[in-house]
């Protein structure tokens, strides 16, 4: 599960595809889709909570989890 966030608007995408490509060289299992880059994050978060605020974004992590359940349910045989 491939999750990164940066202060500009590549949101580490970068960091990301190359990661990808190292774990593929050493045939890893990979869960590719979908991905979560966090743009811009210092706007995205509450300064004194930390806590997640943009509801965009909390959606497309909620559907991560979700795909993440039935991406491990398919590998480990119990889907």
């Amino acid at each position: 599960m491939r999750q990164s966030c940066a202060g500009g608007l590549l949101g580490a995408s970068r960091m990301q595809y190359h990661l990808r490509q190292s774990l593929t060289s050493i045939d890893a299992i990979l869960f590719g889709r979908p991905e979560v880059i966090v743009t811009f994050a210092a706007h995205k978060f509450d300064d004194k909570t930390l806590e997640l605020k943009d509801q965009a974004t909390k959606d497309m992590v909620k559907l991560q989890l979700e795909s993440f359940e039935k991406f491990v349910r398919l590998i480990t045989g119990k889907a």
